[in-house]
């Protein structure tokens, strides 16, 4: 059972995991606990008004629920009768994930990478997707915002790759490869800014000193000297627009932006994460929105609310 599942005003006991339990008192100095919680997919609030005042719940405590779901100002939440410690469940199970197929994905990116000819751009690829495998299958895309979830940077890389090469095809003058591994890569930094602890997605402290455009474009340059990849001036001509890449992909300083893209190649890489992070949190608030027309507002899409999946879905099969 999901939080999404439960219908209003219905009781239930579901198994949840502790985001945060604070010791509160009403007017009438009677203690209760207001707590957030999280099933994996998504959170929710909620107030524990019978509570004994004695051990507040600790953060990423797996217990079982009792609860009425109830609504404070238009916003779901708990009202919550009786919790008890749940033994049987790990907190493995409630790390955020979308739930494709990483190890699949990860081929995907193998896969594309083996599959270009330039020589230089082929092995950097395939020598970082080896030698930190361990990281693109776990690192978070984010800790909010987009792809905040398990093997999110890699998830999304992929999708950028593809957005990428598509656009690439389409361009006279591009250089289809270095896009291609542009958006596979673009992002490399982030394997070092984020990580998942326990189930929250977090920036570590190299993400928190540097911007991963910084940590990406440094350990690419860094990895292809130590490794001894560059064969000759042509090789180094490559890796200086490869990095290039990687520093302006978000596009402008004020959005994180090392510098704005240079080269045609940089733009699609640019225009392709845009698109593809967009498109994430589009389909993720669609999902909450279950049949309505619109989402909630989103707040990095300009603070609006968007047309939700399943409406132009149904718009069109309509028309079938």
């Amino acid at each position: 059972m999901k939080l999404k599942e439960l219908k209003m005003g219905s009781t239930f006991t579901i198994p949840l995991v502790v985001l945060g339990a604070t010791a509160r008192e009403t007017k009438a100095k009677k203690p209760y606990l207001q707590m957030e919680f999280f099933d994996g997919t998504d959170s929710i609030s909620g107030n524990y008004w019978d509570w004994s005042g004695k051990n507040v719940p600790e953060k990423n405590a797996i217990l079982n629920v009792s609860a009425q779901l109830t609504e404070y100002l238009g916003t779901p939440q708990l009202n919550i009768k009786s919790m008890t410690t749940n033994t049987e469940l790990h907190i493995s199970e409630f790390t955020p994930n979308s739930g494709v197929d990483i190890g699949a994905t990860y081929l995907e990116a193998y896969e594309m990478a083996s599959a270009v000819k330039d020589d230089f751009l082929r092995e950097l690829t395939l020598t970082i997707l080896e030698q930190l495998k361990h990281l693109w299958v776990t690192v978070p895309g984010a800790n909010t915002i987009h792809h905040a979830y398990t093997a999110g940077t890699l998830i999304h890389s992929v999708s950028v790759a593809k957005i990428a090469k598509a656009v690439a095809e389409t361009i006279p003058g591009t250089f289809i490869e270095l896009a291609t591994i542009g958006g596979l890569l673009h992002d490399l930094g982030k394997l070092f800014g984020y990580r998942i602890n326990g189930i929250v997605c977090e920036m570590t402290d190299e993400g928190l000193l540097y911007e991963h455009t910084f940590l990406g474009a440094q350990f690419v340059n860094n990895f292809a000297e130590e490794n001894n990849l560059l064969k000759d001036e042509k090789d180094e001509a490559k890796l200086e627009l490869l990095c290039h890449i990687i520093l302006s992909h978000h596009g402008k300083r004020e959005y994180g932006a090392a510098i704005p893209p240079s080269s045609i190649e940089a733009h699609i890489v640019h225009q392709a994460d845009a698109i593809d992070a967009a498109a994430e949190q589009i389909r993720v608030e669609s999902d909450k929105a279950g049949r309505a027309k619109w989402t909630e507002r989103i707040w990095a899409l300009e603070n609006r609310p968007h047309i939700t999946t399943q409406y132009t879905n149904a718009v069109y099969h309509s028309q079938e």
